[in-house]
């Protein structure tokens, strides 16, 4: 068997033991003690496989595997320990556990890049596979997304000669699940044999990001302006705002990053650009402020 024929396999696997991880965690509902060892178990298969998936192709397959279990254990045991303090289970955005998956995932997704460039000093690796890692998962739920309109269109064809076999499956929702991480594990699979395809995608990718700054930059400046002059008060009752700036902050920030690039002999030459990242750069900590607030 081929290095890459193993490396789908085993992704393939553990994305499929992650999607029912997931389905454990935001589905099923047991006695809260009955359920805590299936809890920490479930958080492990999750961050694992995410972990894994990003550092297979990179890093040795045996050195992987490792550094994923044991940042996936650490991610567990403190997800599991802030578990502790809620009730009996409940659905994908209750407080008692969908709101720890949610940055559970988030969290486990930022570890990603630093465990690959192996800390935050080094500013150019770190950015690459910051980068990267958010190209090919970008690229798997891509195909994810074209995997469930092929199979919704099989159904539907299957179905007009009396055949609903792929409906009784998807109406199971460990299958859907089960299906949806398998398919995902294949696909970041996949998109490790193409590096030189993602390095090339990651260029287009920031220049486009950076055709944005200059608008984003004039649009937080107009906002602040408009805060001063109307209050934080009066701004705020228009709509929620504590999700809109968090939001926005945090794609500000990501365009800044795109115009800073991995270092300076990558960084754009167009002086407008960088003095409109600079500018957004200067107001973000304003933004975060006025999230906060809210």
């Amino acid at each position: 068997m081929s290095a890459e024929a193993r490396l789908r396999l085993t992704l393939g696997g553990f994305g499929a033991l992650a999607g029912l991880a997931l389905h454990l965690l935001t589905d099923v509902r047991p006695e809260p003690t009955a359920f805590l060892p299936l809890r920490l178990a479930a958080y492990f298969a999750l961050a694992f496989f995410g972990l894994l998936a990003a550092l297979a192709g990179p890093i040795r397959p045996m050195r992987a595997t490792a550094i994923a279990a044991g940042v996936a254990l650490g991610l567990a045991l403190l997800a599991t320990w802030a578990s502790l303090r809620f009730g009996t289970g409940r659905p994908w955005f209750d407080p008692a556990r969908g709101l720890l998956v949610g940055p559970f995932v988030v969290l486990t997704a930022a570890l990603v890049p630093l465990v690959m460039a192996g800390g935050w000093r080094d500013f150019a690796p770190l950015f690459a596979h910051f980068w990267a890692t958010a190209i090919r998962v970008a690229i798997a739920l891509a195909f994810l997304g074209l995997f469930w309109l092929v199979y919704w269109l099989s159904d539907t064809l299957l179905r007009l000669v009396g055949i609903d076999i792929l409906r009784q499956i998807s109406r199971e929702e460990a299958l859907v699940f089960l299906l949806s991480g398998t398919v995902l594990g294949l696909a970041l699979a996949v998109t490790q044999e193409f590096a030189r395809v993602i390095d090339t995608a990651l260029d287009l990718v920031l220049r486009l990001l950076r055709l944005l700054v200059i608008p984003i930059t004039a649009v937080l400046w107009v906002f602040l302006a408009a805060v001063l002059v109307q209050g934080l008060d009066d701004t705020f009752r228009r709509a929620s705002a504590a999700g809109t700036m968090l939001a926005m902050s945090l794609g500000a920030l990501l365009l800044c990053i795109a115009v800073i690039e991995r270092d300076a002999a990558s960084a754009p030459g167009n002086r407008w650009m960088v003095w409109a990242a600079r500018l957004t750069a200067a107001v973000l900590p304003l933004t975060c402020a006025i999230a906060a607030y809210a």
